[in-house]
């Protein structure tokens, strides 16, 4: 197990509202509308957007459960 898919869209959506920069976002293919949109807004930012199979995004990220998008986010230094 992994986290929940819906923690992680979360996850995405508070680094969006953070103002933090993506670089990057997988999607995976025939994912719904809340993580295209999500994705859209990424692209608006700046990131590159890749739609991407369960397995490429699966061997991205250290979470095994299925999730629609994954973002590489910068983080602030305190």
């Amino acid at each position: 197990g992994g986290r929940d898919p819906k923690v992680l869209m979360n996850l995405v959506e508070e680094a969006l509202r953070s103002g933090l920069a993506a670089e990057l976002a997988l999607l995976r293919e025939g994912s719904g509308e809340i993580p295209h949109a999500l994705a859209r807004e990424l692209a608006a930012r700046g990131a590159q957007v890749a739609e991407v199979s369960a397995e490429v995004l699966e061997a991205a990220t250290e979470v095994k459960s299925p999730q629609p998008i994954a973002a590489l986010v910068a983080t602030p230094l305190w």
